[in-house]
């Protein structure tokens, strides 16, 4: 997936606890970010901190090996700005936020995506 400029707006700054940092996709709806945790995790919540151009549909999904997706919950009417994301416990290693519809003609950009352990 590339971006619009990597060095401002790339998939580290997704989550790097910089409130002036963003990740920024290509103008495109099927984009994504993805982010491999430290282990292994049982998620149960997701935050995400949308810049102007959020996604009013979406998916967040885990992986245990970064190829096969499980859909842990499916967003049809995002709203942008904080979502908090909740969904039943679920190990993951890794996270995906997939875009399925643009709220505007720019691509998806958030400041942050915080994941959440169950409990």
């Amino acid at each position: 997936m590339e971006i619009d400029d990597p060095s401002r707006f790339g998939a580290p700054f997704g989550n790097d606890g910089d409130p002036q940092t963003r990740w920024s996709s290509c103008y495109d709806d099927n984009a994504w970010w993805t982010v491999k945790l430290a282990g292994s995790y049982p998620l149960s919540k997701v935050v995400i901190q949308w810049e102007a151009s959020y996604a009013s549909a979406y998916k967040l999904q885990v992986s245990s090996d970064g190829t096969t997706w499980t859909t842990v919950a499916d967003q049809s009417h995002g709203s942008g700005g904080v979502e908090t994301v909740r969904f039943d416990p679920v190990n993951a290693s890794y996270l995906r936020m997939q875009g399925a519809k643009r709220a505007l003609q720019w691509g998806y950009s958030f400041y942050e995506l915080q994941a959440y352990p169950a409990g």
